[in-house]
Parts: C-alpha cells; sequence; structure tokens
C-alpha cells in the first residue's frame, strides 16, 4: 500500500508558536498595565433621604425605625420599637435612645456593633437604618459609622443604610444641642 503524503522524519519547528505566544504576551501587557488601578475600588450601597421622604410602614415588625446619630465623637442610637403585650394597639411605639459615650481615640464602634446586633436579633427582618450625621463630623468617621451599621460580610446587620444630612435632622433628641 502507498502512502499519500511521505512520512515525516524530522520534528516540527516550535519557534512560530513560541513567536505567536511573544507577540499575544505583548500585546496582552499594555493593555492590563493601562486598565489596573493601583487603588482599591469599592462601592458603597447608600440610599440617600430626600425632603418629604418617609420610612414606608411596616406591619409587623417590631422595631418601625432605627436612627443612628453621629456628633462629633458621640453616638445616640435612637429606636422606634412597637410594644408588642397583650394592651398594646398598633400605634403604641416607644422610643428608646441609648448614648455611646466616645473612647479617647474616636467613636466606640465596637459598642455601637454590640446595640445594632442586640436590635438586629430583635427584629431579624428590619434591615433599614437611618445615619444622621452632624455638619461637623468628618467623612471618615461618617464611613466608619457606615461601616459599622453595615456589619462585616461573615455577620451582616442591617444591608440598607441611609444617608441623611445632619442639618436636616436637628439636634439629636435627647443632647440638648
Amino acid at each position: 500500500m502507498k502512502r499519500l503524503l511521505p512520512l515525516r522524519t524530522q520534528e516540527a519547528d516550535v519557534r512560530p508558536v513560541f513567536m505567536s505566544i511573544m507577540a499575544l504576551m505583548f500585546m496582552l501587557l499594555p493593555c492590563l498595565l493601562l486598565t489596573t488601578s493601583l487603588q482599591k475600588l469599592a462601592a458603597v450601597d447608600i440610599q440617600l433621604e430626600y425632603e418629604g421622604a418617609a420610612t414606608p410602614p411596616r406591619d409587623g415588625s417590631t422595631i418601625q425605625e432605627l436612627q443612628v446619630h453621629v456628633r462629633g465623637a458621640n453616638i445616640l442610637l435612637r429606636a422606634a420599637i412597637r410594644r408588642t403585650d397583650l394592651g398594646a394597639g398598633p400605634e403604641d411605639i416607644t422610643w428608646n435612645e441609648t448614648s455611646i459615650p466616645p473612647l479617647e481615640t474616636g467613636p466606640d464602634l465596637a459598642t455601637l456593633r454590640d446595640h445594632l446586633s442586640a436590635f438586629h436579633h430583635l427584629d431579624p427582618q428590619r434591615q433599614r437604618v437611618t445615619v444622621l450625621p452632624g455638619d461637623d463630623v468628618p467623612t471618615s468617621r461618617v464611613m466608619a459609622v457606615l461601616d459599622a451599621v453595615r456589619g462585616s460580610t461573615r455577620t451582616p446587620l442591617f444591608t440598607q443604610v441611609t444617608l441623611a444630612s445632619g442639618s436636616d435632622a436637628g439636634p439629636a433628641p435627647g443632647t440638648g444641642e
């Protein structure tokens, strides 16, 4: 039987394959370097409150409203809690105010997380919190409070964080400012 193509006894030349790989690397490397940023990009999911916006009613939930007031290094946590005893009506709501004193280095975010975790265990379906920073509060402190309110990736607390202007909110209740 006669072969159509003669047998090759020489090995194939691999140089063209290596040249095409090198050309591809020289094209992709500048594209990679141009599109890579040395900064870490992060996105914060924030819903800004506007005038006339109201918290939608939440029938059956234990916590009706949850607010975090930030004034300097002081934090005031306010919660509107629905009474659940037998004689309570749908409009029986009590406001619970907890003042968190600052540490020497700034606001006590660990204590804030502990209080928010307690509220989260009280009403696990509650996801909305309003953060009300004062006008004199630096942005880094506001971001630290927002991170504390959202929780960590292992134990998320509240996913819907609304940032309201501190000047619109006026003085924090109970602070006498």
